[in-house]
């Protein structure tokens, strides 16, 4: 995960996932839970942020619990949320 940094107040910043912008609050949500931490700047001054040990964990159990599921319960998840 990327995350863009907007003015020194945190207007305009953004998070990044391959390309997809992701929500603020899931990005905070995830900050704050320490899933994710900062592992330092790229050469375009943009912070890459990594998955934790817990990290890992929390989506090792969510893989596990999406491949647990069945074709129509994904459908209506995908549909709904």
């Amino acid at each position: 995960m990327l995350m863009l940094l907007g003015d020194g107040d945190g207007f305009g910043t953004r998070w990044v996932l391959d390309g997809q912008e992701v929500p603020p609050g899931i990005a905070k949500y995830l900050m704050d839970a320490g899933f994710i931490a900062d592992s330092g700047a790229t050469e375009f001054a943009v912070r890459r942020l990594t998955l934790t040990d817990s990290g890992y964990r929390f989506r090792e159990n969510g893989v596990l619990w999406w491949s647990s599921l069945g074709f129509l319960e994904r459908l209506r998840i995908t549909i709904f949320g």
